[in-house]
């Protein structure tokens, strides 16, 4: 009785660890079914503002950005069908309307048997990144731009000396 008494206390620690790291997380932490079908995601619902009855099945698709949807799904089908990670980048409408970027990654849970038993993951806001990435690329952009421009009048230049230059020690 007292193995078993400590097995169930440390397994009641071991799931309230779980439950604060899951709540102490910047994160939407989601399981579905072994098939991908969601019932519930909470975290979701608290981001996006929909329902549980708008997220259950395959609705949780309804908030991912219209561009960002058929990859999306496309994406998260190959996965589970193959029960191999689910690595991937979208937008979600939030519940305030806007759009922002998330990085959403899923594992399969197997059994003993190697069957899938369910999907846990994890979508992660990078809005912040993408904006850094996309302000990067427009800064190399410019810097891109400028030099071509600078290497455009070296040429000119030479060119221009070339062609007036009566020698080569002229040019």
């Amino acid at each position: 009785v007292t193995t078993r008494r400590r097995a169930e206390a440390a397994l009641r620690e071991s799931e309230a660890r779980y439950r604060a790291l899951a709540e102490a997380i910047a994160a939407v932490i989601w399981t579905t079914r072994p098939d991908g079908y969601v019932v519930d995601m909470p975290q979701w619902r608290a981001v996006t503002g929909q329902t549980v009855e708008e997220v259950r099945g395959s609705g949780w698709l309804d908030a991912v950005h219209p561009d960002d949807r058929e990859r999306t799904r496309e994406l998260w089908q190959r996965s589970v069908d193959a029960g191999s990670v689910c690595d991937l980048e979208y937008r979600i409408r939030a519940s305030d309307g806007r759009y922002r970027w998330f990085n959403a990654r899923g594992i399969a849970v197997r059994d003993e048997e190697g069957q899938v038993r369910e999907w846990v993951g994890v979508c992660i806001d990078i809005t912040e990144r993408k904006a850094a990435e996309e302000r990067q690329a427009l800064l190399m952009g410019e810097l891109d731009h400028r030099v071509r421009n600078i290497l455009a009048s070296i040429q000119s230049m030479v060119t221009l000396t070339g062609r007036s230059a009566a020698s080569k020690e002229a040019y």
